[in-house]
């Protein structure tokens, strides 16, 4: 065997691969992280170490390659460790299980274990050692649909926490219609349907749907043989009987598509359709609908990694399925988005041409001799950074921005469907009303967002959502919240909502402007959290006397306004108001909060907020064209009103002082003919707004949209 210096640390063996039910005295149960050096030094080490020129192939040909912040040899360092793919327990290694390597790159911009590389053991002796890797000695092939088959009947038999909610006691939707691949024909489904969903990207082909015109004829049997029917849908009727099934849920063929009620209750109900269906096919080879299903009409062509090492005794390399998806167009849609996420059970065809079963308990894979057990493998569980939204009722706020965040990355074709493909999630992850995507037991937070790039204006939505742009925001990490060991995060977010929070906020539909209504179940201190008078004038220095909304404000503005504006929705609230000069910050020394230099960039720029004697007292990210606008006296003069109240540490590097000051979230606002509008949020220092510096302080009603 040959391995160079770095990599025999590792004392790859055979033996050292296989771990004994009852036994704990392997070595590497308690192996230390080993480093193999860059992966410059690595790729320098390939003539006389097979584990480099295997690591070097795997980088250089597999997901990794399309990932740029691995493109620099130089700045990519390669570590190494053995683990149990039972898990680290002792009480999971007891059982017994193969070992594994795990191997993972770092650079200054990618966390650990962010992207993973797992190397297993190939042995002619042991061939049904369980986690062992396998290797085909084909370069094409079918699809072995028998094993597929097994998979799924173990996890509809052994995993609880999938078929835990299998029992469907009505429709997903009142109107549901499937494909019954028996008949090849469109069907309306049978009670209690067991049936398997498609998840696919459309493109740009024309393609067969389903249509008030058509349905009785697609009704009749063997009507779909009299179309051309797309390839990723005709491979998926095949799959379906070809394990065992008969019923397939594609959305083309089974929502009327011109029926506005059908269409709307079907958008309503996606998170029922794909959370009751058996199992969801991700089509993520497919560039278009006319792509095929690898290995299922037609023979696949698929790569594998493997280097002998001695006779009967092979390494085989293995990446994650999530790090070929990562970069397939299917990862780049909104509305696939939702239904990966939405999916108990998932059969991932991948670009690399395999075939991966997912579960909420376990992933299987062509590639690993998973035993008569089947039991979960941890290497492959955890993987690269496709983020899976779970519900927790302790963590929704965590949740939910993890869901918001992942979204505002992908594309759809109609952006007006932007809450559409996320109105399932929403309702798994946050169940309760919302308003334009932001629920309203969190709402106050949910205002928050900031942009990660620049952004461009979604028309048909409000400016305070993240809806009403087009691109990808976030919310800063600086959360306010007490040590979460002893109280659930969802109990911290309330209890900072009554503590920070004050605006009563009301809300109207631009088409009914006169139905202003509470946003949430009534004002504040009707739901306890309503700040007492004492702390109003602790906070604002005076006792603010309006909360309720000014009757025909908005139907008065309204009346002015262009029509697409008036299909939004508009908040209507008492805040404080004040002015302060921006001016784009020359120095990167000085950082408020959380706002380092990696949230800056990418078409922001960070402007500092300062008073009337030029004392800077906060900041605000703008789009970096704020900049040209700037006139010779240094800045603007921008309104900007307080949404809450935070806590964080402010530190001045240009003076090297660190103090904990008290700081309001505040947006900045522009007025477009009567109604405010979000230009961007940063944080006000409170002795900021109560300098005497400041400008135009009052407490004022504002119709934002």
């Amino acid at each position: 065997m040959d391995f160079c210096y770095s990599c025999q640390k590792l004392d790859i063996s055979l033996p050292n691969f296989i771990s004994h039910p009852g036994s704990d005295d392997n070595p590497h149960f308690k192996a230390p992280i080993y480093s193999l050096g860059t992966l410059a030094e690595v790729g320098a080490r390939t003539q006389q170490c097979n584990l480099c020129r295997l690591l070097v192939s795997a980088f250089g040909n597999g997901p990794f390659k399309k990932v740029p912040s691995l493109s620099n040899s130089r700045e990519v360092a390669i570590f190494a460790t053995w683990i149990n793919t039972l898990g680290p327990s002792r009480e999971q290694r007891l059982k017994g299980s193969a070992l594994a390597i795990l191997v993972w790159p770092e650079t200054p911009r990618i966390q650990q274990a962010t992207y993973k590389l797992v190397i297993r053991a190939v042995s002619r002796i042991l061939p049904d050692q369980p986690h062992f890797g396998q290797l085909s000695s084909v370069e094409a092939s079918f699809l072995n649909f028998e094993l597929i088959s097994c998979w799924l009947k173990h996890c509809e038999k052994d995993h609880v926490t999938c078929h835990s909610d299998e029992v469907v006691v009505v429709k997903p939707t009142t109107t549901f219609l499937v494909i019954d691949t028996k008949y090849k024909c469109i069907t309306y489904a049978p009670d209690n349907c067991r049936y398997i969903a498609l998840s696919y990207v459309w493109g740009k082909t024309v393609q067969l749907t389903l249509h008030g015109s058509n349905l009785q004829r697609l009704l009749q049997r063997n009507s779909l043989t009299r179309f051309e029917i797309p390839k990723t849908i005709s491979d998926a009727m095949v799959l379906v009987q070809k394990l065992g099934e008969r019923y397939l849920w594609v959305d083309a063929l089974c929502i009327v598509q011109d029926s506005d009620a059908i269409r709307r209750q079907c958008i309503e109900d996606m998170d029922r359709i794909y959370m009751h269906s058996l199992l969801t096919i991700v089509a993520a080879t497919a560039e278009d609908a006319n792509s095929p299903l690898p290995g299922v009409t037609a023979m696949r062509k698929w790569r594998q990694w493997g280097m002998q090492i001695s006779p009967g005794f092979a390494l085989s390399l293995h990446f994650d399925y999530k790090d070929f998806l990562e970069h397939s167009t299917y990862n780049k849609r909104a509305w696939t988005f939702q239904e990966y996420q939405l999916s108990k059970r998932l059969l991932i065809f991948t670009p690399n041409g395999q075939v991966y079963y997912s579960c909420k308990e376990a992933v299987y894979s062509e590639e690993v001799v998973h035993g008569k057990q089947l039991n979960s493998d941890v290497a492959m569980s955890d993987g690269a950074p496709m983020v899976k939204v779970e519900p927790d009722e302790n963590y929704v706020w965590s949740r939910y921005r993890q869901g918001v965040q992942a979204l505002s990355t992908r594309s759809m074709t109609h952006e007006g469907d932007i809450l559409n493909t996320f109105r399932g999630i929403l309702r798994h992850i946050c169940p309760g009303p919302s308003l334009e995507g932001c629920p309203t037991s969190i709402f106050d937070m949910a205002l928050l967002w900031q942009p990660r790039e620049r952004l461009a204006r979604r028309n048909g939505f409000s400016s305070w959502s993240w809806a009403g742009w087009l691109g990808e925001v976030r919310w800063f990490d600086n959360d306010p919240f007490p040590d979460l060991s002893k109280i659930s995060e969802t109990r911290a977010v309330e209890a900072w909502e009554k503590e920070n929070c004050w605006i009563v906020w009301y809300s109207s539909f631009g088409t009914d402007p006169r139905s202003t209504t509470y946003l949430m179940e009534g004002p504040p201190w009707l739901r306890g959290s309503s700040p007492s008078a004492a702390e109003h004038h602790k906070r604002f220095g005076f006792q603010p006397r309006a909360f309720a909304p000014t009757p025909d404000m908005l139907p008065l503005r309204l009346s002015k306004l262009e029509t697409q504006r008036k299909y939004i929705r508009y908040l209507q609230f008492w805040t404080v108001s004040a002015y302060f000069q921006i001016e784009p910050s020359t120095s990167a020394v000085l950082r408020f909060s959380s706002l380092y230099a990696e949230n800056t960039g990418n078409g922001l720029r960070l402007f500092v907020l300062r008073d009337s004697n030029g004392t800077s007292c906060g900041w605000v990210l703008l789009d970096e064209g704020w900049v040209e606008g700037m006139n010779k006296e240094g800045g603007f003069i921008q309104e900007f009103i307080l949404l809450s109240e935070g806590h964080a540490s402010i530190t001045e590097r240009l003076t090297e002082q660190v103090h904990d000051f008290r700081e309001y979230n505040a947006m900045m606002i522009i007025w477009r003919g009567g109604i405010a509008e979000r230009a961007g949020l940063g944080r006000i220092i409170r002795r900021g707004m109560w300098s005497p510096c400041k400008r135009g302080m009052k407490w004022k009603e504002i119709l934002l949209g």
